[in-house]
């Protein structure tokens, strides 16, 4: 009996007598890119229904001259803003797909693809605001996030 045409491209893909395939230089990135492939291929609509999710959410972005707080808009800005915060939101991705919670990015407006703090949103209530490697966040900000979080509007997710 032979492999399957999926364990045959998969083996030929991956040369697992390469060393670069077994010990590669950055794991994290790798297992990233792996995390991102399997997640996508076992769910192909997941990735719509956040961007589906973010455009809805759109409502409450906020922005002043200093920082913006924005929706998450794909599962691949979930990996990366999990990878740059050595956090765990990449776990969230089935529940702020099904709409169970909200996620949103902080950072600051100069310089928006680096993350500064991860926020996740209930009912209308952060109930989770945390920065690299779950610190606390800052006074300040959290000065700002507790000013946003009066102007969240509840919206229909599903």
């Amino acid at each position: 009996m032979g492999l399957s045409d999926d364990k045959k491209n998969y083996h030929f893909a991956r040369n697992l007598k390469d060393n670069n395939i077994l010990y590669p230089k950055d794991l994290k990135d790798e297992h990233d890119k792996l995390y991102l492939q399997v997640t996508t291929k076992n769910n192909p609509e997941l990735n719509d229904r956040i961007k589906a999710i973010s455009n809805t959410l759109q409502v409450n972005k906020y922005e002043d001259d200093k920082y913006i707080i924005f929706p998450v808009n794909s599962i691949e800005s979930m990996i990366d803003e999990s990878t740059q915060m050595s956090n765990c939101v990449r776990t969230y991705i089935e529940d702020y797909s099904n709409g169970i919670c909200q996620i949103y990015f902080m950072r600051y407006k100069n310089n928006k693809d680096k993350s500064l703090v991860t926020i996740e949103v209930k009912n209308k209530k952060v109930v989770q605001a945390r920065m690299r490697f779950n610190e606390n966040i800052t006074n300040e900000i959290d000065k700002i996030i507790k000013k946003w979080e009066k102007t969240l509007t509840e919206v229909d997710i599903i």
